[in-house]
């Protein structure tokens, strides 16, 4: 499983996705629930944005996940979507 994670201030969009590439799940979590949902796909690997909070929510997941942290100008799809949407990011 793969988990994309856009992460706000309080919040955080999250789209895990299976090995075909297929959406399982799509959920919003406040940002102090994200150990409940990295626990349920322990052993995935996820990627967040590097954001000004990035690096609490990354000592949180990096217990049960692979962790990846991108910068946001390099994630080519969300940086030339013309569609900005929290669901659309974690995609």
């Amino acid at each position: 499983m793969y988990l994309g994670i856009d992460l706000h201030k309080r919040y955080a969009q999250v789209a895990v996705i299976d090995s075909e590439g297929q959406i399982v799940e799509e959920v919003r979590v406040t940002n102090a629930n994200l150990d409940d949902l990295a626990r349920r796909y322990a052993g995935s690997r996820a990627v967040i944005e590097a954001t000004s909070n990035y690096y609490h929510v990354y000592d949180t997941l990096a217990e049960y996940l692979d962790v990846t942290v991108a910068h946001p100008s390099k994630l080519t799809l969300i940086a030339h979507s013309d569609k900005k949407t929290d669901r659309v990011d974690a995609k």
